[in-house]
């Protein structure tokens, strides 16, 4: 692939790739965009790390002469990176793990040759970083039954890849005991049966058709099968605040207590309650291709 060089905006780029993401089913797409980026003129350091917390280190110590820091693993990865790298230096996808839920969300295309355009031209647009118990997450954090279904999805995860989401979401909508907790945001005090916090800049549509562009946090009382289901299908849809009896609003902070109940952050089980969630003053700048919104 040759870019026009009208079109570039970075050159030099370093690859942090997990091998071990997906099983490694998807080393040859690295390895494929790498090429392509140095065929176009780019200057790559690749470096193959041994897990996420490796990525994170060799993010914060990517030194301002980086246009670009690309992860090549899944959601893990990306959201460790993210949080190291702040708004400092812009991070860019190579998507490699089992569900890949960011790439989803800024519409990442899977083609090789259009990966790499979109690291060597696409827009480093701001997207709201925030940390549950000190851990980052970009995509969403669920707490209740959502967190039910992450821990349900885990052990499937490497061998039926995005559909452990489904299955695990299918089970706890079904099987979950209901968890009522109390949630304080920015000094306001409610109950909930599940809580969700979710980036509006990544729900791409009706939210930031509404003027939000950050952190929403969604409360909802619902506590049966059927509704349940009808609130995924809108978070599905990037149209959480149509769900049947969703509360949503932006947010800061906010501290989920009460009854123990489960907690994910971009697909992945992190623990139960309490969990406290602060928003970065600072977003990470996220290279998506142009024509995401």
């Amino acid at each position: 692939m040759a870019a026009p060089s009208a079109l570039v905006k970075r050159r030099r780029f370093l690859v942090l790739a997990n091998p071990h993401a997906s099983g490694g089913a998807n080393t040859a797409l690295t390895t494929s965009v790498v090429a392509a980026l140095r065929r176009a003129g780019a200057s790559v350091d690749l470096i193959v790390t041994n897990n996420a917390a490796e990525a994170e280190a060799l993010a914060r110590d990517a030194g301002d002469d980086v246009d670009c820091v690309v992860v090549a693993g899944g959601d893990g990865a990306a959201r460790r990176v993210a949080g190291a790298l702040g708004g400092r230096i812009p991070m860019g996808l190579i998507p490699t793990g089992a569900a890949n839920v960011l790439a989803e969300e800024i519409g990442l295309p899977r083609a090789p040759h259009a990966i790499a355009r979109t690291l060597l031209s696409g827009e480093a647009r701001p997207v709201a970083l925030a940390r549950a118990n000190g851990a980052p997450f970009l995509v969403i954090a669920g707490i209740g039954f959502s967190g039910a279904a992450a821990s349900a999805a885990a052990p499937l995860k490497r061998s039926a890849g995005a559909f452990a989401y489904w299955a695990g979401i299918a089970w706890a909508a079904a099987t979950a005991p209901g968890r009522i907790v109390s949630v304080d945001a920015d000094g306001e005090r409610s109950l909930a049966r599940g809580v969700f916090a979710t980036n509006a800049r990544l729900r791409r549509r009706s939210l930031v058709d509404r003027g939000q562009d950050g952190m929403s946090l969604g409360l909802f009382d619902a506590d049966h099968p059927p509704a349940r289901a009808a609130i995924v299908a809108a978070i599905a849809a990037g149209r959480l605040e149509t769900a049947p009896g969703v509360r949503i609003a932006p947010f800061r902070t906010a501290t989920i207590t009460g009854e123990t109940a489960a907690c994910q952050i971009d697909g992945d089980p992190h623990g139960t309650t309490p969990v406290t969630i602060i928003v970065d003053p600072t977003p990470v700048r996220v290279v998506m291709p142009a024509l995401a919104v």
